[in-house]
């Protein structure tokens, strides 16, 4: 223990294994939002023959305005994956680099999605809107934190130093996902319900046996669409406790390193915060100093406990979330 106690910051790598899931499902989600406005398309606003008019230029306006929605949407989730799998290389004590084609792509992704969400008729949540607003200085943050050939040493001010930014990063995202896409699928639901409303008979009517067993196929055909909807409502959700369980993690950890650099006050619970002023001084001291001197901090086997035991909660925590996001089939 008292080797691990050293230097030893391998235990935050775990942090990053979830990055491969999230990227994965954060892009089918993107995708799957631009498929329900296909979907939304095909569906009519009024009975047959209604749909052969309306349906092309309906499957028109989603590819000029959905499909590069949900490609910003992709590539804004490509933000904290791509720091994820940085924190995870400094962890094993590799070199961490994100290279200039990467920042230029990720760069522009936060431009495509101010454009994207400006040209839709809804509103854009608030944390996402601040995002837009800060994208530049919070990707700043997050490429100087992972810049070129900086290895294990650099783990503690790294995760202090983008705490904030992370912070704010990942309730855009959580918004993104909670609000822009389940907004979208509720759009898809109530275009399902307004059609299948068209289709029902006045209250009264005496039905035949064959009209029944057409009614009853309508049942089934709506709450199979519908049931489908849910189910990626419900992703959704997962999809958000997972994000808000790796900013959590992230700002846990943040404070164990922070209060062994001194970086923290007491708030009114007389709990241990990080300064921001303090933080704000030792980040931009450090910003200028780091390629000649590495940040040198102990951590005692009582700070290695914390860590390995927010991990585990960490562990704990998500595993069921990610069992619950792969069982979602986008393909259906």
């Amino acid at each position: 223990m008292s080797l691990v106690g050293c230097r030893d910051f391998s235990n935050v790598r775990k942090l990053g294994e979830n990055s491969k899931e999230i990227a994965a499902k954060s892009q089918e989600m993107a995708t799957d939002y631009y498929q329900s406005c296909l979907r939304r398309a095909r569906v009519p606003i009024d009975t047959f023959p209604d749909i052969a008019n309306t349906r092309a230029a309906a499957e028109e306006a989603c590819r000029q305005n959905d499909r590069e929605l949900g490609m910003a949407i992709a590539d804004a989730n490509q933000v904290i994956i791509a720091y994820l799998n940085n924190l995870m290389m400094l962890a094993d004590n590799r070199s961490s680099v994100i290279t200039p084609e990467n920042q230029k792509k990720l760069q522009g992704a936060l431009g495509d999605l101010s454009t994207s969400l400006s040209d839709t008729s809804g509103s854009v949540p608030e944390p996402v809107s601040t995002i837009l607003e800060q994208g530049s200085s919070i990707l700043n943050v997050i490429f100087d934190a992972v810049a070129a050939d900086i290895r294990g040493d650099t783990i503690p001010p790294v995760m202090v130093c983008t705490d904030e930014a992370i912070d704010s990063y990942t309730q855009g995202l959580i918004e993104i996902a909670s609000v822009v896409y389940v907004n979208q699928l509720q759009l898809e639901a109530d275009q399902h319900r307004q059609y299948f409303g068209l289709l029902t008979p006045p209250p009264g009517t005496v039905f035949t046996p064959s009209e029944a067993l057409s009614l009853l196929r309508l049942d089934r055909e709506y709450n199979e669409a519908i049931d489908k909807i849910n189910e990626k409502k419900a992703f959704a959700e997962e999809f958000v406790k997972v994000l808000d369980a790796t900013r959590g993690s992230h700002k846990s950890i943040s404070l164990v390193f922070a209060e062994k650099l001194d970086l923290t006050k007491l708030n009114q619970e007389k709990q241990p915060e990080i300064d921001p002023l303090k933080r704000d001084a030792f980040c931009a001291e450090r910003a200028t100093q780091r390629y000649q001197e590495p940040v040198s901090i102990q951590l005692t086997p009582s700070d290695v406990s914390r860590i390995v035991n927010i991990l585990k909660d960490y562990e704990r925590t998500t595993a069921p979330m990610i069992e619950k996001m792969k069982r979602v089939d986008f393909k259906q």
